[in-house]
């Protein structure tokens, strides 16, 4: 990761531990790798402050795009491709798992917390 997902990365993790320092393992691992996935596509400031204000509702998350779209496919599906680096790489499931939902809980209380704090961040 880059500096500055690294620092942001480290901010998450901190203000996790602020809030709820009895977190679960998975979860403070989880908020240290949320945006791993944006690893593999790096992005210029340029294109950072475009898709900060504007990202399409709906892209498909393969087959990977190259350009302007696929640094809009990477906003959109970042925590899935964090995830998949994370099995591939023989990581936690359940790490995995709340990476992939970090953006969208859907009713995961731990990934709604990630979410949460990695807002305020």
């Amino acid at each position: 990761m880059n500096r500055v997902d690294r620092q942001h990365a480290c901010l998450v993790a901190k203000k996790l531990l602020a809030r709820c320092p009895q977190a679960p393992d998975p979860l403070v691992r989880a908020a240290l790798l949320h945006d791993v996935g944006k690893t593999d596509y790096p992005l210029t400031v340029f294109t950072r402050i475009l898709v900060h204000l504007y990202t399409p509702p709906h892209l498909p998350a393969e087959p990977r795009l190259r350009g302007l779209r696929g640094a809009w496919q990477l906003k959109l599906h970042h925590g899935r491709y964090g995830a998949q680096m994370i099995r591939a790489a023989g990581g936690s499931e359940a790490v995995a798992r709340l990476v992939a939902r970090h953006d969208r809980p859907a009713g995961d209380p731990l990934a709604a917390l990630l979410k949460q704090v990695d807002e305020q961040t």
